[in-house]
Parts: structure tokens; sequence; C-alpha cells
């Protein structure tokens, strides 16, 4: 296990993307980069395969001709030698695993060529993702072997995905843009925005989004509210009424389950690494 030291986490801060934490093996690299807001990334291309997801924020692009716009819990797939370019809004925060070429050509079968960028919306594979994050907050000597074993199990996940999926919905963008937008729309609301039946967007989503639309929104409130917990000087009450929770010890339970810390101890964790970094 290599990891790199951390940086803030205060990207408004920034004039250009950093990595604010990193591990890297013989053959990946997990990373977590923050972007300034508004950042203007032009065509560029690497030569080596990178999955991007949005833990915050959002970024717009290109990946060759496809044009992509990537919310939370949107997982990106960056192929190699293809050119790309983004921007990023909300101050956009992601979690990357990059792939070596020795990586890529072992896993080769199963990665997504000819795919669109965006390859997964909050579905089983970003979930994965989401998990491999969590696991790079927190590392110990057995961090490099997990997040190996799960970069193996995303590919797998991504490669049986794709042998017979479902066509996507024609309105599932546009549900997707209303509930970041709204936070507390009910089912009635979201099937309203995307004029179908409350019973046939329950069935679709979750078969497309591998989760219900309450789930869905819930996991964006969390989100929201690390972000709050970091940035913020809001009490753990204000923070949760914030999040459109009932009260505090809900969302101390949905919180541990969201990041497996409590809300006060993940704002702790980014207090003391600011600490460290001002000394």
């Amino acid at each position: 296990m290599n990891p790199h030291p951390a940086v803030s986490y205060h990207s408004l801060m920034l004039s250009e993307p950093a990595v604010a934490r990193a591990l890297e093996t013989e053959r990946l690299l997990f990373r977590e980069v923050v972007y300034p807001d508004g950042y203007d990334m032009p065509a560029h291309e690497h030569d080596i395969d990178c999955f991007v997801l949005i833990l915050e924020g959002t970024l717009r692009g290109r990946v060759g001709t496809d044009a992509f716009d990537a919310r939370s819990a949107s997982l990106l797939f960056m192929p190699a030698w293809r050119p790309h370019e983004n921007v990023s809004y909300g101050s956009a925060r992601t979690f990357d695993v990059v792939l070596t070429s020795a990586a890529s050509e072992e896993y080769g079968d199963f990665l997504p060529r000819g795919a669109k960028p965006v390859v997964s919306h909050a579905t089983i594979a970003a979930t994965l993702a989401a998990r491999m994050h969590r696991e790079l907050e927190q590392p110990d000597r057995a961090t490099s072997l997990i997040l190996t074993g799960l970069t193996a199990e995303l590919l797998g996940r991504l490669s049986r995905a794709s042998l017979d999926a479902p066509r996507r919905p024609r309105w599932l963008p546009a549900v997707l843009d209303f509930l970041h937008a709204h936070d507390h729309a009910s089912l009635d609301d979201v099937a309203a925005a995307a004029r179908v039946h409350p019973a046939h967007l329950t069935r679709a989503f979750r078969t497309h989004v591998g989760r219900t639309v309450g789930e869905y929104s819930r996991r964006l409130r969390l989100e929201r509210a690390c972000t709050a917990l970091r940035r913020s000087d809001l009490s753990l009450a204000e923070v949760a009424m914030e999040a459109g929770f009932a009260d505090q010890s809900h969302f101390s339970r949905a919180f541990k389950a969201h990041t497996g810390m409590t809300p006060g101890q993940y704002r702790a964790q980014f207090s003391c690494k600011a600490m460290q970094l001002r000394g």
C-alpha cells in the first residue's frame, strides 16, 4: 500500500484540480480529486483507462463525440487515448479508479469499450465505487487488497449488466435532474415531471438505477449533509433539519449507514485534517 498525502477539501480555494487523498498499488491507483467551481479542462487524452465516480457537484463535457452530464452517484468511464474535456460545477469532487496498462490488458474483456461515457447512475456499480471511496477514507493494512477485489467486482458487474440491459427510458435523465433540484419531492411529483404513472416510474427507476426513488433522494440529501458538515458551522441538528430528517437521531442512523461514521465523527475527521494542514 502506498498512500499519498492529503490536501485541503475546501476546493473553492483551489485554482486547479487537486488530489485530496490517494492510494497506489502495483497495477491500480485510487484517488479523490477536488475541482474548483467552473474549472474548464480543455480536450486532452491519457494513456490509461479510468473510472470516475462523481461524489459531489457536476462534471459536464465530452468523451470523443459523446456528451455527458454527470452528477452525484454517476460513474464515468474515460478510455485511454480517447480525447475528453470537462467543466466542473459546484466544486465537484470525484473518486477515480485508474488502471495501468497492465491492468487494462488483464481486464480488457470487461472494460465498457464503446459505451456512452456515463456507464452507471447509482446502480450496483456506482454503489461499489462508493464503497471503494469509503475504504480509501479510512485505510489500513487490508485496504489495498479490498480495493483490488472491489475493482474486479466493479468490472464484472458492469460487464454482466451490459449483456442484456433493458432499454433505458427516455424520461430517466429528466427524473434524475428533477430529484437533484427538488430535495423533498413526493413520488407523485416525480411521476408528474416524468409524465408517467407512479407505479411504472417505481418499477422502471429501480430496474435502471438500482434503488428506489426514495432511496436515491435520501442519498442525495445525505451527500448534501456531508458537504454541510465539512464546509459550514451549522449544528448537527441544523444539518439534520436542512437534510430533511425529522429528528437528529434518525439523521445520525441514516448518516452512519451511508458513511460508516456518525455525523460528529465525520465532522471531527475533516476538522482534524484541516488543523494538520494549517499546522
